[in-house]
């Protein structure tokens, strides 16, 4: 049986790494007020990485404290070792981001295809890796130099909406309502079979069936919520499903 690390410490490696996440962004900032584009998007997905670790630190009061030691290690542990489950779920907060706030380029459906999330996490850390070293493949040496200002704004771009929305994230789940807190065993329990059966679109398709599809206007609050935490006004068109 695996011991659950300490909330209170799992709360303070939380907030430490959002810190570090932004301390990245104004360092990328810097690099790209000189046009250092590389180190600019190696930066930027580093700060991403942080940002998730601040994500899967506000998961852990969600979890039934019966099953948080075991369900807890694996990703407590991993994250500390590589990049895999760190920018993976950098990559299914982007894609509910991109989802929620719109777009003629938004997702159709609110669960992301588990190959796209996996294609994604491998891209971010080719572009953080070739931001510093030089590589070689198909048969040609890959620079630096190769990544341009739209690889680096788009980087930090990304990087900077998900810090405001993991410092929402770890403040929720810290005070999280008492209907909440006696229901998480059956949650987790339900959401776990379905994520055997059918991974996001399983789990999706539970939620939605336990509460309903989200009608336009529920979209439009929740877009509305995540353009307050950002801090921008909400000038987003529709997503894909309108």
């Amino acid at each position: 049986m695996s011991t659950a690390p300490d909330p209170a410490l799992v709360s303070r490696y939380g907030r430490a790494a959002l810190r570090n996440a932004q301390d990245l962004l104004d360092d990328a900032a810097v690099l790209i007020d000189h046009e250092r584009w590389p180190r600019a998007c190696s930066l930027a997905v580093l700060a991403l990485e942080e940002a998730a670790k601040a994500y899967l630190c506000g998961l852990l009061p969600v979890l039934p404290p019966e099953e948080a030691a075991d369900i807890f290690a694996w990703p407590f542990a991993e994250m500390n070792r590589g990049h895999e489950i760190k920018l993976g779920i950098a990559g299914v907060v982007n894609h509910m981001l991109r989802y929620f706030t719109g777009g003629p380029e938004a997702p159709r459906s609110l669960a992301p295809a588990l190959e796209a999330l996996e294609a994604g996490s491998r891209e971010d850390n080719e572009l953080k890796q070739r931001g510093f070293y030089v590589g070689y493949g198909d048969g040609q040496v890959l620079l630096p130099s190769d990544l341009g200002e739209r690889e680096a704004r788009e980087s930090v771009a990304r990087a900077a909406a998900l810090v405001p929305l993991a410092t929402d994230f770890l403040g929720w789940s810290a005070s999280l309502p008492a209907e909440l807190l006696a229901a998480r065993g059956e949650i987790w329990s339900r959401m776990a079979k379905a994520w055997k059966q059918g991974g996001f679109e399983a789990m999706t398709a539970l939620s939605e069936r336990d509460m309903g599809s989200l009608n336009e206007e529920q979209v439009a609050q929740i877009r509305a919520g995540i353009m307050q935490v950002l801090g921008h006004s909400d000038e987003s068109e529709p997503n894909g499903d309108g």
